[in-house]
């Protein structure tokens, strides 16, 4: 879904460039896998401190 919004917003823009939008996505996703990681580190931390 986030690769049709970015497509259309590049579109809307005039701003298409393939690689550009490959390079985004690459971006957003790196950015919510360190959010996923850090979110379950500290998930991981309350469970070790509630024994």
């Amino acid at each position: 879904m986030l690769n049709v919004l970015l497509a259309q917003a590049m579109l809307l823009f005039g701003a298409w460039s393939p690689r550009a939008g490959v390079a985004t996505v690459a971006v957003l996703g790196g950015f919510m896998y360190v959010l996923r990681m850090l979110y379950r580190g500290k998930s991981m931390q309350t469970q070790q401190g509630a024994r």
